[in-house]
Parts: C-alpha cells; structure tokens; sequence
C-alpha cells in the first residue's frame, strides 16, 4: 500500500527535526567543551576567537536564514507553503526546452 503525501510530508518533518535537534546538540555541546587554542604556547587573543567564530557561522547560518525568510515571505497556509517551495510547476520535458533554448542562445554568444 502506498503511502499519501500527509503520512510522508510527517515522517520527513519527524526526520528532518531530529537530525536539525542532534546537529544543535553537536554543536553546543562543541561550545561547551570549547578550549582556547594555543600554539607553540602562544595563546590567541579573545578578539581573534571571535573572529573565527563569527567567519564559521556567518556560512552555517545563511541556509537556515534564507530558510526561515522564505518561509514567511511565501503567502498561504502550511500546505500551499510546501507546494510552492518544494515543487517544480513545469514538467520536466518543457525544463528541457528552456535549458536547451538558453545553451544555444549561449552557444550563439
């Protein structure tokens, strides 16, 4: 018996959380556990531990961000919400058309 869209769009959202749940886990406890680092007994100064920091999650945070903002800024209710973000409304064959016609628009360049 197959299963209908409600029962998959819920196991994939109980997937998703927990995955997202064990990351965040990881990651303070990664904070928690966090050691300044020193190198031939130097130790680098607080302002450069920051630095380092705000670089790695200045990259980690623009998919959830841009997640988020999508989220709000698409009109409807939960349902129309994941059709319009998750699905494609042309069929494959007419993607193929475009995708030709601008390679050899490219091609003519």
């Amino acid at each position: 018996m197959f299963l209908t869209v409600s029962v998959c769009l819920r196991v994939c959202v109980c997937v998703c959380g927990r995955v997202t749940g064990i990351m965040c886990g990881v990651f303070i406890f990664n904070i928690v556990q966090w050691t300044p680092i020193k190198y031939l007994g130097y130790s680098y100064p607080l302002w450069a531990h920051a630095f380092g920091w705000f670089t790695a999650l200045s990259s980690m945070l623009c998919i959830p961000g841009y997640m988020i903002w999508l989220w709000r800024n698409t009109p409807g209710d939960r349902a129309n919400k994941i059709r319009l973000i998750v699905r494609i409304e042309d069929s494959v064959s007419q993607l193929r058309e475009r995708m030709q016609a601008d390679a050899e628009k490219g091609m003519e360049l």
